[in-house]
């Protein structure tokens, strides 16, 4: 199975509520809140699993989605076309 190393950030659960914004609505900047700690794991492609991967078990789960985006670069298209479909496909699955 084809894997790689990432470094990973990991939520420390002492009881703080973690908070991550990638923009503040006032400020327009990223706040973070909480404790973290970063983890040098493996990742494995996914695909070739024989089993299916559960959200429970995996922490994630891995679905088959084929976007109706031509160009991740055009913010516009985003906007309009891919954040819609996400948020119907985790709506499905979840």
């Amino acid at each position: 199975m084809n894997q790689v190393e990432a470094e990973l950030t990991y939520c420390v659960d002492d009881g703080t509520m973690p908070v991550n914004e990638t923009k503040d609505a006032v400020t327009k900047m990223p706040t973070y809140s909480g404790n973290y700690d970063r983890h040098v794991m493996p990742i494995h492609d996914g695909r070739s699993w024989d089993k299916p991967i559960n959200i429970e078990v995996n922490g994630f789960e891995l679905v088959e989605h084929r976007t109706a985006m031509q160009d991740f670069l055009d913010s516009d298209e985003l906007q309009s076309v891919y954040y819609p479909e996400m948020e119907a496909l985790v709506k499905k699955h979840t």
